[in-house]
């Protein structure tokens, strides 16, 4: 299969869908941000999904609704930082799509994380964001085709990092 779409993968806070989004209007490109497709879908936020339902509800929830949409094409992918719980999920993206892999530094991602009791974070009532950064890290490696350090870059800095990784893919 082709991989004609970009997935965007990383902790919450990583910028995923901001850089999702001006990384789409770059490249031409639609833009999903599956946070948003599933409280659509659902009729209730992810947050919401998680304290009525639980996290593996939200998770089972995540699958479906992105198996549900593929296969896209020309699409920046914006899942949710737990994406990579589901190494059957990850590995269907990664058939149909490149994944870029967001990395911030644990600081700042606890920095940017002020409105965490509303965005739905799988584990975040067990763990702690350090845990789960520490659970999630070498997923996101493991499934990254590109890893792009955002750490103190400015947001058309990665996304000329990301454009010029991706021409040196394609020659």
């Amino acid at each position: 299969m082709e991989k004609n779409n970009i997935t965007l993968i990383g902790m919450p806070g990583s910028g995923k869908t901001t850089l999702g989004k001006l990384l789409a209007k770059k490249l031409n490109f639609n833009f999903i941000d599956y946070d948003k497709h599933i409280a659509k879908q659902e009729k209730m936020s992810a947050q919401q999904i998680v304290d009525t339902k639980g996290d593996g509800a939200f998770l089972k929830i995540e699958e479906e609704r992105i198996l549900e949409t593929l296969p896209l094409k020309k699409h920046i992918i914006s899942p949710g930082g737990s994406v990579v719980y589901s190494e059957r999920l990850m590995n269907i993206l990664k058939n149909s799509s490149l994944i870029i892999f967001l990395d911030l530094p644990l600081g700042i991602i606890e920095k940017r994380l002020t409105d965490r009791a509303r965005r739905g974070i799988v584990g975040l009532k067990s763990k702690s964001i350090k845990e789960l950064y520490e659970e999630r890290a070498p997923l996101y490696k493991k499934y990254a085709d590109i890893t792009i350090n955002c750490f103190k870059k400015f947001n058309n800095e990665i996304i000329e990092e990301i454009t010029q990784k991706l021409n040196d893919q394609i020659s």
